[in-house]
């Protein structure tokens, strides 16, 4: 594979038909070589070339929507660095984050700080680095803001009480109105609308129709009172996972029809999104190691995982689990029976699948990945890859037990070199083209 290396950032080009599955057995034969230390460690792919995808996705499916990314569903500065480059703000929750796109080079107009109740140390960042668009949900916010950022351009977070959306974060719709009174009387600017309908719901583009077609009589009422209102942000949750285009498009045109229907462009209203996991979940996968296996045959009244047939499970232990790669929800939510990697088989669809269960390498007993799946049987010193593991890896997992978190190599199309050259070449990271297997 050849290689495009700058000071920052190694990527390993590779050619139109060549499939993952080829990349990460190259990157396991390369590793396998006498003077590598690390040939069983778990290591994450991250296809760019994926994300410049969606990318173009959204532009043809919603060129009238601006996006910031969610920092928070993966903060890779690889990432990071790709998006600025293709023109994308940034949705920021913390100080920290602020400060990672900021040394980035983003400007501080392509941020928003969208997080509702925000530390006062962060708003007084915000305010000194000139990052002035964020949200709010509450009186007290109002207050905050006043005494340390009264400049800030300032977003209603709104919970819809007739849709299930998320009661973290959002005021009730009665909150309204006496929410945009007291920012007028404050002398607040407020310029908008958000919401979050949540990633579960977007299974039914009909949560977001019904979402943008209660922020209308919002502006309507902000405006009524003087305040600016031209800005709507329909917040994340849009579906990121392999093989979700059509679903995307779907959404997307739902999303087209409801704005035009109740904020055509003669209303004013600039509408943005704060997508996280669409733009980084399929392009990110997973290789993890098996470090040991047994087989357990449980008796019929053992309250043990799988022991409820009596029948034997095959248990494997991977270099990855809940704390250094997943997290539990993640498990609960999103994962797929991973694919087996082995150099001498062509498919493992021809391998006879058999009760297994899948354990992290922590001494947690809850340490499990999968806890009922059919695999095929495995050995200690395979490898297998989980797909769909581009966001909420690195940015919520520890080294708990002293197991590492993966490391990471990024990998992009050929085609899409000159795109590369011009992202990672800014400045003075000049971009050579050297010979490279991985």
């Amino acid at each position: 594979m050849e290689l495009l290396a700058t000071p920052t950032v190694r990527l390993s080009l590779y050619d139109k038909g060549t499939t993952i599955r080829e990349i990460a057995l190259e990157r396991i034969k390369v590793k396998a070589e006498p003077e590598r230390e690390d040939l069983e460690d778990p290591f994450i792919i991250y296809d760019l070339g994926d994300v410049v995808a969606k990318d173009n996705q959204w532009r043809e499916m919603l060129p009238n929507i601006d996006t910031f990314f969610a920092v928070k569903s993966n903060p890779d500065p690889v990432f990071l660095r790709l998006l600025l480059g293709l023109g994308r703000g940034f949705d920021c929750s913390s100080k920290n984050e602020i400060k990672m796109v900021l040394d980035l080079g983003v400007s501080p107009d392509r941020i928003i700080f969208a997080h509702p109740c925000k530390q006062e140390s962060h708003l007084r960042f915000a305010r000194e680095k000139g990052v002035r668009l964020m949200t709010f949900d509450t009186e007290e916010e109002l207050h905050k803001v006043k005494r340390v950022h009264p400049d800030a351009k300032l977003i209603l977070r709104v919970r819809f009480d007739f849709l299930k959306m998320p009661i973290k974060f959002g005021c009730r719709e009665s909150q309204v109105r006496p929410l945009l009174e007291l920012a007028k009387n404050m002398g607040l600017s407020v310029t908008g609308v958000s919401f979050y309908v949540g990633s579960v719901n977007t299974i039914s583009p009909q949560v977001f129709v019904q979402a943008i077609q209660h922020s209308r009589p919002i502006f309507k009422a902000g405006r009524e009172l003087g305040l600016e209102m031209d800005l709507l942000d329909i917040g994340g949750g849009f579906p990121g996972n392999l093989h979700t285009e059509e679903a995307f498009e779907k959404l997307a045109e739902a999303v087209r029809e409801a704005l035009e229907e109740h904020f055509p462009p003669s209303s004013g209203v600039t509408v943005i999104a704060e997508p996280g996991s669409f733009y980084t979940r399929s392009a990110g996968y997973l290789v993890a190691n098996v470090m040991a296996k047994r087989i357990d045959r449980p008796n019929k009244q053992d309250e043990t995982i799988n022991s409820t047939t009596g029948s034997p499970v095959w248990m494997y232990y991977l270099n990855v689990g809940v704390h250094n790669a997943f997290g539990l929800d993640y498990v609960d939510c999103f994962l797929k029976r991973p694919e087996l990697l082995r150099q001498e088989e062509p498919g493992e669809q021809q391998l006879q699948l058999k009760p297994s269960c899948l354990w992290g390498p922590t001494c947690h007993p809850k340490d499990v990945i999968f806890d009922k799946c059919m695999m095929p049987e495995m050995e200690s010193g395979d490898f297998v890859m989980f797909h769909d593991m581009g966001c909420y890896v690195k940015s919520r997992v520890s080294e708990f037990n002293g197991f590492e978190i993966p490391q990471t190599c990024y990998i992009a199309p050929r085609e899409i070199r000159p795109i590369l050259k011009q992202v990672f070449s800014a400045g003075k990271n000049d971009v050579s083209v050297c010979g490279c297997r991985f």
